[in-house]
């Protein structure tokens, strides 16, 4: 990274430089600047500006080591030199020996993803409150099952939503879905019972409950391994993360299933 001194973009000592190519093909070096001048053209006739450095660091791989999408791109640049001290602290942290490996790029999709769901919970937590979540909800669920029958309020009998859904084979599952919007750790086992009483009246195939808590206490998750048994349905818990994830995927779901999906 370059500093102005009595030139736009001159090197000044203690400048970082990222030397691409060094000193193989495909790898960076990382040097930092000295004083040390001299003009001396080359064989070539040309490339006559010489500045001593100092080497921090040789043969990085770029590849292999975690950096900012943006730092990788830049240095593809076919300039003879060129500022980028928008990512200084990048240079600095890979001068220093400080870079981590390189993340899978699922990780860092999985990442995206959860940065959406935060993104996407402000908005939910803005807009609807307690049973106004059930409308959206609907939608959501209407996409991946070919009926559902919303049944919040004083007629739920055990379940805000039936939902159905006929597999390939021609069998019929119905799924019992209670929604509670909660903060913190999901712990009150009100849902659970709900559920319970939901399987008396209807033969259900499986249960959830589906909840913006951000994680469920291990007491809720054994009561519902617990209730799993008695039923002998799988019981599910859907948390916040996992809920926000559906939410922003449901349109895909449009599709055929065995089409698109978003998992």
């Amino acid at each position: 990274m370059a500093a102005t001194d009595d030139q736009p973009g001159a090197i000044k000592a203690t400048d970082l430089l990222v030397l691409p190519n060094t000193p193989r093909s495909g790898q960076w070096s990382i040097a930092r600047a000295d004083d040390g001048y001299e003009f001396k053209l080359a064989s070539t006739g040309d490339h006559g500006h010489c500045r001593s450095v100092r080497l921090l660091r040789s043969a990085i791989d770029p590849r292999a080591v975690e950096l900012p999408a943006a730092l990788r791109r830049t240095m593809r640049c076919q300039l003879a030199m060129w500022n980028i001290d928008e990512h200084a602290s990048a240079v600095a942290e890979l001068g220093a020996g400080r870079s981590e490996p390189r993340r899978p790029a699922d990780h860092g999709l999985a990442e995206a993803q959860r940065a959406a769901g935060r993104a996407a919970w402000q908005v939910l937590q803005a807009r609807f409150g307690g049973a106004e979540l059930e409308r959206p909800v609907a939608t959501v669920l209407e996409q991946l099952f070919d009926e559902v029958e919303h049944r919040g309020g004083p007629a739920e009998n055990g379940a805000d939503f039936l939902c159905r859904l006929t597999g390939p084979l021609g069998v019929r599952f119905t799924i019992a879905v209670q929604l509670k919007m909660w903060t913190g750790v999901a712990d009150d086992p009100t849902p659970l019972r709900q559920l319970a009483r939901a399987a008396e009246s209807t033969a259900l195939s499986g249960a959830v409950v589906m909840t913006t808590a951000s994680s469920a206490s291990t007491q809720f998750l054994a009561a519902a391994d617990t209730l799993t048994q008695r039923l002998k349905v799988p019981v599910r818990v859907v948390c916040r993360e996992e809920f926000m994830r559906l939410l922003i995927c449901s349109q895909q779901f449009t599709q055929q299933r065995g089409g698109t999906t978003c998992r």
